[in-house]
């Protein structure tokens, strides 16, 4: 699928395939499309080979310890670099300063400040867009006319889609129950109800279902008329994007500035 916010880093990936680049670093914000992409470069390479793997020591350890045991070709995706412990990015730093033929290393992050420069400086960073309307839209012709018909009856949920995580959240929410909660979120986190009991409706379905974070943050300030309430929430995304604080410590600090904030 072509995407207008991937064009130009798919463009500089095949450079780097042709260059024969082992080591890539791939930022966006999240739900751009990074593990997409990094899937893109290993077609480019023609390597059949992919896997993913989480940003623990331990994952990348054993990754690479079994990677050096095979001939063939693979590229391993660093899922979310900045979001791991340091000592994660120091057990991938080893690998890179003793490369393997073999072996290609793709690192995703949404914040490459939380990246040491020792990584950095050896890989070749490719930046993604942030997804336009019309990507979204088009990602979102991939799925049953059912759900975007379910969708397009819940305009409210759609705006709050920012990137291609949202769309498939949307997408596969599974109870219109679930799309009932969502647009009372606005009227929840005005409620006079304790920080905590606010937080928690926030955050959960009626059947205790988990709500992400990010979401129900975007579907408020997509949704309200209260500036004050956009205001916070726009500072709370951009916290969570950042990797600076935990997301539900995220949730937290938005519903008190909603509730006590000048």
């Amino acid at each position: 699928m072509n995407l207008r916010c991937q064009a130009s880093a798919l463009e500089e990936l095949q450079n780097l395939a042709d260059s024969d680049r082992h080591s890539v670093l791939v930022e966006g914000v999240s739900g751009c499309g990074k593990t997409y992409v990094a899937k893109q470069y290993a077609k480019m390479l023609k390597i059949s080979d992919f896997i993913s793997v989480s940003p623990t020591v331990n994952d990348i350890r054993k990754s690479i310890d079994t990677c050096y045991e095979i001939e063939s070709r693979i590229v391993i995706c660093i899922e979310n670099l900045d979001s791991g412990v340091a000592a994660a990015s120091y057990t991938l730093l080893k690998f890179l300063e003793e490369p393997r033929e073999n072996i290609y290393i793709v690192v995703t992050c949404c914040n490459i400040h939380k990246v040491p420069d020792t990584i950095i400086s050896r890989s070749s960073v490719v930046t993604l867009s942030v997804p336009t309307e019309e990507d979204l839209m088009k990602f979102s012709s991939s799925y049953p006319e059912e759900r975007k018909r379910i969708i397009s009856d819940r305009d409210g949920v759609w705006r709050a889609a920012r990137n291609f995580v949202d769309v498939d959240y949307c997408m596969n929410i599974s109870s219109t129950s679930y799309y009932d909660h969502l647009e009372n979120l606005v009227n929840i986190v005005s409620s006079k109800k304790p920080v905590s009991d606010i937080v928690w409706s926030l955050s959960h379905y009626p059947d205790e279902k988990e709500i992400p974070t990010s979401f129900a943050i975007k579907y408020i300030i997509s949704n309200t008329k209260d500036k004050r309430v956009k205001k916070y929430g726009i500072q709370c995304i951009k916290d969570i994007d950042n990797s600076r604080l935990a997301s539900h410590a995220v949730l937290s600090k938005f519903v008190f500035d909603c509730k006590y904030g000048d």
